[in-house]
């Protein structure tokens, strides 16, 4: 029992005093120095508001009303102790978790890695919300806010686009702001696949300028050991590289790493990049700056300057090259060997068909569920208790390291 309002919530004393005293819920606003929706959100009955701004709340209706300390204490009880029939509602709320990956048909990967994302959350009785981005920011910001309307959302998984955009301050703001809005509701975030907006450290490990989120993704280092490794078994030592978007931080990671492996091997001459259009494919042409340029110039060299092998950073720049291969009439692999990083299962068609790096879609897609599950269950201990401080910012990183090379014999050169 709190002084007659046995199951009233916060929110509901609140609005009754403020009833009483002909006090609106913008005067309230005003006197604490926040926003109507601020102060609104904070008193629904539904939930338990977060602790700075219940504070404030207190202090200023106890001074503009001047309310006994017995009335304060109601207030406090209701703050830290919400009612079974609250906590018994949140638990009983469907459980939905939003999923923001690039539109499916840009490429099949992104269908294949939804699907094992649905398997993985089925047997937890959790059901996806899906929304999907054209590789542009402002489609993506669109949909993640997109989930602050949603009230049964516990966890947002979300796989950010890879174009120039990534690398200005301003997207970084406007995420991190939605990111903090879904913290402040519960609702934790897990970015795979790629850092956003991220840099390399001086030991190579990506950045991220998006804090209080968690990070899954595969290891870019494993990736890279594993290519390279496979192609010595083959007697290859001199390998190039094909890099498509350089200025992505899972890009700038393997050519890092690429780097590292290789050490007296490498060979800065051996290094090429391209970028690819939005529309998912590359330009043809000669142009030194998209795929199929930048492979062409690598693969032009004369025999005795050229690499006998080359490592291809995306499923995309292997197709190029093999096509460039072929107008060039290199045989692969007895002229030059072509290798790449490819997750998806069914290497979509690539001719002739090449070994590539890859990793297990389903493992990957558990341990992304994995995460946001425990990252929901941390919110769900937090949030009936005093203790309304949030994780430390940045959470560390969660790396799936499971990778392996498909069709290795594909390497081997006829003696």
């Amino acid at each position: 029992m709190r002084g007659g309002f046995m199951s009233d919530s916060f929110g509901d004393i609140v609005k009754r005093y403020l009833r009483e005293h002909s006090y609106t819920q913008k005067d309230l606003a005003d006197s604490i120095g926040t926003s109507q929706a601020t102060v609104s959100r904070a008193l629904k009955s539904s939930i338990v508001p977060p602790l700075e701004v219940a504070q404030r709340v207190i202090l200023s209706l106890r001074d503009d009303f001047e309310m006994s300390w017995a009335e304060v204490e109601n207030l406090v009880q209701a703050l830290v102790l919400p009612s079974e029939e609250l906590a018994k509602k949140s638990k009983d709320q469907p459980k939905l978790i939003g999923l923001v990956l690039p539109r499916l048909e840009s490429y099949h990967y992104w269908g294949q890695l939804m699907s094992a994302i649905d398997r993985a959350a089925d047997p937890r009785g959790v059901k996806l919300v899906v929304a999907q981005h054209d590789n542009h920011y402002d489609h993506f910001i669109n949909d993640l806010t997109s989930f602050l309307e949603i009230g049964a959302i516990r966890g947002v998984i979300c796989a950010p686009p890879y174009g120039r955009a990534a690398i200005t301050s301003v997207y970084a703001k406007s995420i991190q702001q939605i990111v903090d809005k879904l913290r402040q509701r519960r609702v934790p975030t897990v970015f795979i696949e790629r850092y956003p907006f991220g840099s390399l450290t001086a030991a190579g490990e990506p950045e991220s300028k998006i804090k209080r989120v968690r990070y899954v993704g595969p290891s870019r280092e494993r990736i890279v050991e594993e290519c390279i490794n496979q192609l010595r078994m083959h007697g290859h030592t001199k390998i190039g590289i094909l890099i498509d978007l350089p200025w992505v931080s899972a890009e700038a990671e393997l050519l890092f790493h690429f780097k590292r492996v290789l050490g007296e091997d490498y060979n800065e001459e051996w290094v090429r990049t391209g970028a690819l259009n939005f529309s998912g494919h590359a330009e043809s042409g000669d142009d030194p700056r998209n795929r199929f340029g930048s492979a062409r110039s690598l693969m032009s060299l004369p025999p005795e300057n050229r690499p006998s092998a080359v490592f291809c950073s995306t499923q995309g720049v292997m197709r190029a090259a093999a096509q460039v291969a072929s107008q060039l009439d290199l045989r692969v692999p007895e002229d030059i060997a072509i290798v790449g990083f490819d997750p998806t299962t069914g290497g979509d068609g690539v001719s002739p068909e090449l070994p590539r790096i890859s990793f297990d879609i389903s493992g990957y897609a558990n341990l992304a569920v994995q995460e946001i599950w425990r990252l929901i269950d941390d919110e769900e201990k937090r949030g009936f208790s005093r203790n309304r401080k949030y994780p430390p910012s940045p959470l560390d990183p969660v790396i799936f390291d499971h990778v392996r090379m498909v069709r290795p014999e594909l390497l081997e050169r006829p003696e």
